[in-house]
């Protein structure tokens, strides 16, 4: 069963991050690769996530940019 994209965040909706979740930012993907308890670690890439340098924001922060880029959860990544 195909699992279906989640509408964009809300400004105010708390988001709880786990590994292996996938966003969508207008032609880029997010792929979150690790989660401490105050940061996440994700990859940016636009067609597979091979080669791709980790990027490191706090949750706060990380959580503020999907909402102003109105990102879509589209699930797990595997």
């Amino acid at each position: 069963m195909k699992q279906q994209a989640t509408p964009a965040l809300g400004t105010n909706s708390l988001v709880s991050f786990q590994k292996g979740r996938l966003w969508k930012v207008a032609d880029l993907h997010l792929l979150i690769t690790s989660v401490g308890k105050s940061m996440v670690h994700y990859r940016r890439y636009k067609m597979k996530p091979t080669g791709i340098p980790t990027t490191v924001s706090s949750k706060r922060e990380f959580q503020k940019y999907l909402a102003e880029s109105k990102a879509v959860l589209m699930g797990a990544s595997r």
